[in-house]
This record gives C-alpha cells, structure tokens and sequence, in this order.
C-alpha cells in the first residue's frame, strides 16, 4: 500500500501585507515546488492542498492554480493520509489551517520556505513539539534539506505498521563460566 501524504502550502492573499513581500506570487513557487516534491517521492501518493483564510479551510492545489483566491475553498483536509508535510510559504497567513493540520497528530514534517514562513514556523513548530505533536521540523536554505526532511517522514511512514524481525545469535551459559552460541551445544 502507497504512502498517502498531505500536501499542504499556506499562502496569503493579494494586498495582505505579509512575507516574503506584498503580492508575492505563491501560484509560481507552488509550481517550482511541487514537481520537485513529487519527483523525488514517485512512490508517494501526495494530496496538494492550499490554506490561507482565518477558517482552516483548504483548496486542492490544481484548484488554486487554476484560479487563484476563489473565495470559495472547496477541500477539506484529508484524514485519510498517513502523515502531512506543511510548506509554510507565508509569515503569518494560514494559521488555522496549521492548527487543522498539526491537530490531527500524525506524522509531520514543518518546511519554513525561506524568507517566507519563519513568523509561522517560530509560533508553530515550539509550541507542536511542547504540546507533544510528533513534527519535525527544517528550515532550509538548501532545498535539498527539506527534502530530506520529507524523506523521514516517508521512511517512518513505510515501516509503520511493519513487523520487525531481531535476529541475533544467542548464547548459552554453561556452569557459569562459560559463554557458547547456541548452535555449537552438544
């Protein structure tokens, strides 16, 4: 079975003055970001998502790019995922939908895009690790770290459910003395 992952980008609306600047293009990053993701992860079945109004509510990615700040926001955010990675790309818009996400308490992975979440991921991040949230967060400089990052959290994804098998040679000891691997016992 796939390993399904929530998508999610917080974005801000036109005019709201926010970071990374005012009328920062997320439609065009989302699009630079996006294929990236999903080309490294081709066995990840990814659920894109955007958020960015004070309700938590969200859109599917092709959506947004298709028509940006629709008012209205049609998808709800997915439970039948395996664990979220929330792409902050904006400093303070988004919050519910962060919380929407972190309060499902699976699996995450918190990317600040640089120069652009970092108001997010500092309110955010400390508080889901105080609160007991299982999250990582990065905040990268290099993509190539937020893609390890995610890369974790496919990992731990993968195995969980897994049995895990220890085998190790055992020994035996005989009077004490002694220690012999199990296999030479006469």
């Amino acid at each position: 079975m796939p390993v399904r992952i929530g998508l999610v980008f917080t974005v801000a609306k036109p005019g709201a003055a926010d970071w990374p600047y005012l009328n920062y293009d997320y439609v065009s990053r989302i699009k630079e970001l996006l294929p990236k993701i999903m080309e490294a992860f081709p066995q990840v079945e990814f659920v894109p998502l955007v958020t960015w109004d004070e309700k938590g509510e969200f859109q599917k990615v092709e959506e947004f790019e298709a028509s940006p700040w629709s008012p209205k926001l049609t998808a709800g955010l997915p439970t039948d995922v395996d664990g979220y990675v929330l792409y902050l790309l904006t400093e303070w818009a988004g919050q519910a939908g962060i919380n929407s996400v972190l309060e499902k308490k699976k699996p995450t992975v918190m990317v600040d895009d640089i120069f652009g979440g970092t108001g997010n991921f500092l309110v955010y991040y400390p508080r889901a690790r105080r609160e007991g949230y299982p999250v990582i967060g990065v905040a990268p400089s290099n993509f190539s770290d937020a893609l390890h990052a995610i890369s974790l959290l496919v990992g731990v994804l993968r195995v969980k459910g897994s049995v895990i098998l220890d085998v190790r040679t055992a020994t035996w000891q005989r009077d004490g003395l002694t220690d012999f691997p199990l296999w030479a016992l006469p």
